[in-house]
């Protein structure tokens, strides 16, 4: 997922340098520059967007209950989950499970990062807040089909 949305920021800094170039290859202003940065990383967050959107629920099966876990905390501690009771009721369930609270992957979760199984983790803490509510979102749904709420 890092490589493309690096691709994604790349294939935006080149389209906008070629605009951007005063002739000699430099940029022509730092506004410009300013510019170009900002859309490359508006770019790369709509690309995560639409990956996280299309990830579904589903996505997170490779998720380990120790990592939905952590990340369920971060998202109460943050302030990012819609649903507070729902929450604070699946993490608490979590937590008494074995080989979950203390564990590696609820550390790393706690921190914001989400490991879905793809090569990278997710950062919770890097995206836009809505991105952050809806990633919390899930790790909400996917905490309650591990407890069976």
């Amino acid at each position: 997922m890092s490589s493309m949305l690096a691709g994604a920021a790349i294939a935006v800094a080149v389209t906008l340098a070629g605009c951007a170039s005063n002739g000699a290859g430099t940029m022509s202003s730092p506004l410009t520059q300013a510019a170009m940065t900002s859309a490359a990383q508006s770019s790369a967050q709509n690309a995560l967007g639409g990956m996280i959107g299309n990830m579904g629920v589903g996505s997170l099966n490779q998720t380990s209950a120790g990592n939905v876990a952590g990340v369920l905390n971060y998202c109460l501690s943050n302030n990012l989950a819609t649903t507070t009771p729902t929450a604070t009721s699946a993490l608490g369930k979590l937590q008494t499970q074995p080989g979950v609270a203390g564990t590696p992957d609820f550390q790393s979760g706690s921190q914001g990062q989400l490991m879905t199984g793809m090569s990278n983790p997710i950062s919770v803490s890097s995206l836009t807040d809505p991105l952050k509510q809806r990633v919390c979102n899930m790790v909400i749904s996917r905490a309650q089909s591990l407890v069976g709420l």
